[in-house]
């Protein structure tokens, strides 16, 4: 089933979409909504910034929107545009004069973002063009390369180190961009951080490991929780082996009653059906299994079969006796 189309009838909308002739006449019935934030609390700016609008970032500014609109959380366009590396929205913002060191409710600079997001182009960008500090902390201590190290954004970890980023800085909680890298198991980012120059001997001074997620202000997370560590974590492996081993010993089960059986030189239907089969009893009435002549004979004959004699054994049926054993070890299994 088709996903119903988008309807565009807000300026937050038409911002996010690039709707320019939905924009303008909207603005053109209400200018102020250009400077009103949504139902979310988001700016139009904010949207356009996001989904790299440049025509529509212009308009905006042309307008009188202010550049450094924030939100609920202090995030500002231009912390909207590295979610998603938007260089010419970010070059847009920049050039209207956009704060560069502008920070969030969590501390959180235009850095901190780009490199949660692993866009290590705008981060780049930032520093060649602007002279961004690309090892800023935020309000938990942690610099845009213990954010990269902990998502597993390889190529931004090799620029903000190529920049001259600090490998072996501890953060609030005493844990170094390599701590974050092997807590979320990130091989490749542990590898580049000791070349970097991060020791791997390094102990945390902080009682816990928990880093704190950004706000959920944008549309799409900063970062996701990072999963929990210690006793819980096993309960999934635990149950891996017990099944795993339940499994193995009704395989090894089936194998040793398949081999008994081949050693026997019987079949399942005959060991299971014996009493219906005159052949497979004695004189007493007891089983007798007449085709058994030791497990090694009945061994190598499964493996190597070839013609034997004749048996002695026989079922009577009318005119004619028939001979139980034929040619290669064959059997003839007969109902009476």
């Amino acid at each position: 089933m088709s996903k119903e189309p988008q309807t565009i009838d807000t300026v937050w909308k038409a911002a996010a979409y690039g709707d320019f002739d939905v924009l303008t006449r909207l603005a053109g019935a209400d200018p102020s909504l250009l400077h009103a934030p949504d139902d979310q609390g988001f700016y139009a700016l904010q949207w356009a910034a996001l989904n790299n609008r440049v025509a529509v970032l212009t308009y905006l500014l042309g307008a009188g929107c202010a550049v450094d609109v924030a939100d609920a959380s202090r995030q500002t366009p231009l912390h909207w545009a590295a979610v998603r590396g938007s260089v010419p929205a970010a070059e847009t913002l920049l050039r209207a004069g956009a704060d560069l060191a502008a920070r969030d409710s969590r501390g959180y600079t235009v850095a901190h973002v780009a490199a949660q997001y692993g866009q290590a182009g705008l981060l780049h960008h930032l520093a060649l063009r602007w002279g961004a500090d690309l090892d800023a902390p935020d309000a938990d201590g942690r610099t845009p390369l213990h954010w990269a190290a902990y998502k597993g954004h390889a190529d931004a970890l090799r620029l903000l180190l190529f920049t001259g980023s600090a490998a072996a800085r501890p953060d609030a909680e005493g844990c170094t961009p390599l701590h974050w890298a092997a807590i979320r198991g990130n091989a490749e980012a542990c590898t580049l951080l000791l070349q970097g120059g991060a020791g791997e001997k390094l102990l945390h001074s902080g009682p816990t490991l928990t880093p704190h997620p950004p706000p959920p202000s944008i549309p799409a997370d900063l970062a996701q929780p990072r999963p929990g560590h210690g006793p819980a974590t096993l309960v999934w492996p635990v149950v891996f082996v017990v099944a795993d081993a339940f499994l193995l010993l009704s395989i090894a089960a089936l194998a040793l009653a398949q081999t008994n059986q081949i050693a026997k030189n019987i079949t399942t239907n005959e060991l299971a059906n014996w009493h219906r089969y005159k052949y497979l009893h004695a004189a007493d009435g007891e089983f007798l299994n007449p085709f058994d002549r030791g497990w090694k004979a009945n061994c190598a004959e499964v493996c190597c079969a070839a013609q034997r004699p004749r048996s002695q054994y026989v079922l009577e049926g009318g005119e004619d006796s028939v001979s139980l054993l034929g040619s290669a070890g064959g059997k003839l299994d007969a109902m009476v």
